[in-house]
Parts: C-alpha cells; structure tokens; sequence
C-alpha cells in the first residue's frame, strides 16, 4: 500500500502545473523506475519459481527452499 501511496504523490507532482520542468522529469524518471522495478521483481520470481519447479523435477519431488 505504501509503494501505491508513493505512485499516486508522484503522478500528482507530475500534474501540478506550479512544478518546474526539472521537479516534473525527475518525478517521471522515478516513476518509470517503479514500474520498471515492478516488471523486474515479477520476472526474477516467475524465473525462481520455474527454477524451484526444475529442481523438484530432478530431486524426485523434494524441494529445498533457498
């Protein structure tokens, strides 16, 4: 819930006609680093889990959770 609270400050610092052009990029820039760390931490825990999946394959049912 916090990283949702955090997404809608910045979209706001982004509307807020009173910002400076430079608050306004760096407020996107941190927003488009949310989104990209968002994609990323979802990609790495489909990879682990297709991983954890595999070992379980070759372990003949036994998963040990790293």
């Amino acid at each position: 819930m916090l990283l949702i609270r955090k997404v809608y400050l910045i979209i706001d610092v982004i509307d807020d006609e009173n910002n400076r052009s430079y608050v306004v990029v760096q407020a996107v820039e941190s927003l488009f680093r949310i989104i990209d760390r968002g994609i990323t931490d979802r990609d790495n825990a489909k990879h682990i889990k297709q991983i954890k999946e595999s070992l379980n394959a070759l372990e003949g049912g036994r998963v040990v959770d790293v």
